[in-house]
């Protein structure tokens, strides 16, 4: 008896093999027995537009069509209420991760759905609390179009707030006449529209993308660098990201994943990794293989094909993942992330990271939950993920 998991496809022209990864992360998680017997098949199924309605669509062709027993595939919180009756009608199991450019609900939202999160918005909460204490008041926060629709901002907002600050400013590079923002001209734009004799504490970055290159190489070769410090949000801090900037700088960040820690766990992930695929695993092939070994801890009723022993299952499992305990059920006990405070030295074309500071994640319970969903009501409606 084999268990069948529909994925969902998807083109993303930042990560074009992102759903493959979160596959191959979760075979790399898996004993040879199970992948010998193909105990677990794969059902692609490509989301053509990045819509909402055409992801409820896809989700019902592979639970009524294909007859799928679980779905797996990234997607963000604000698709999740439209998918939750055709779950509890058919008794399946939705397996879903996400960046964490949502915040998610405060509420249960069913019993059959779960979530595993990079948490990108705690490392916002972090940075914000962070910056608060090291530069003080005020801030200036930078973004783009497509990442000022999300949780992120207002969650560095709360974290700045916390530690004690009464003012921010936001700035988000967009000009709508056009259909691509030059974020290089948009940023010099910016700078030089600061204030010269009231300049501000910090700024920080939220761009994905060619924009966050476009950006660093415009704040590098400004004024402000060298006088005002540079905090950028942990996707512009990725290694592909960082690796195009072809200038010398350095700035800081946060990390929920250290890719080189010495520690056995992350060892173990890399080597299986690297020997199922020969290639070196990104985050959506950690966020996998996480989903792999939470299902390998529901062996016995998976075999059954006891997918409601299976889902009450995973409302408790906790894993050790290379990014510290991970569980997968949005409640008041899901797993906060470790987070790294890190300065960032760019030279040379080789990127250095130490860590400077422990971030401080929030509780699941923190009533700035809600502060966060009331200061964002946006109608960004992209079901993906902010990159």
């Amino acid at each position: 008896m084999s268990i069948k998991i529909g994925v969902l496809f998807y083109h993303s022209t930042v990560y074009p093999n992102l759903s493959g990864d979160l596959i191959k992360g979760f075979n790399a998680a898996l004993p040879a027995s199970l992948i010998t017997e193909n105990f677990f098949q794969f059902i692609p199924e490509f989301v053509q537009q990045a819509s909402v309605a055409q992801v409820e669509n896809t989700v019902q062709k592979l639970l009524v069509f294909n007859q799928t027993d679980i779905v797996f595939g990234l997607l963000n919180y604000k698709v999740i209420p439209s998918l939750v009756p055709m779950f509890n009608r058919h008794q399946r199991i939705g397996l879903f991760s996400d960046m964490g450019e949502y915040i998610p609900y405060t509420h249960t939202i069913t019993e059959s759905i779960f979530f595993n999160s990079f948490q990108l918005w705690q490392s916002e909460y972090a940075l914000g609390l962070w910056a608060q204490q090291q530069f003080a008041d005020k801030g200036s926060v930078a973004m783009g179009f497509f990442d000022c629709g999300y949780h992120l901002h207002n969650a560095f907002r709360q974290g700045t707030v916390i530690a004690g600050s009464s003012e921010i400013d936001y700035t988000i590079m967009y000009d709508p006449g056009t259909h691509h923002t030059d974020i290089g001209f948009k940023t010099n734009q910016y700078i030089d529209a600061l204030d010269e004799n009231n300049l501000p504490s910090y700024i920080h970055a939220i761009f994905c993308g060619y924009e966050a290159v476009d950006f660093l190489r415009a704040y590098r070769n400004s004024k402000l660098y060298g006088k005002v410090p540079l905090i950028i949000s942990a996707h512009m801090a990725s290694e592909d990201i960082l690796e195009q900037v072809d200038i010398d700088m350095e700035c800081y960040s946060a990390s929920m994943y250290n890719f080189n820690s010495p520690d056995a766990v992350n060892q173990q992930f890399k080597q299986k990794y690297l020997q199922a695929t020969g290639e070196k695993p990104t985050i959506f092939s950690l966020m996998g293989y996480e989903l792999g070994l939470a299902l390998l801890e529901t062996m016995p009723a998976l075999q059954r094909k006891d997918l409601k022993e299976v889902a009450k299952l995973l409302k408790n499992i906790h894993i050790k993942s290379p990014r510290g305990t991970r569980n997968f059920y949005a409640d008041s006990n899901y797993a906060l992330p470790t987070i790294d405070i890190e300065k960032i030295n760019i030279k040379n074309k080789i990127v250095h990271k130490i860590a400077i500071a422990q971030g401080q994640a929030l509780r699941f319970d923190h009533a700035v939950y809600e502060e966060i969903h009331k200061e964002h009501l946006s109608g960004w409606q992209n079901p993906y993920l902010c990159v």
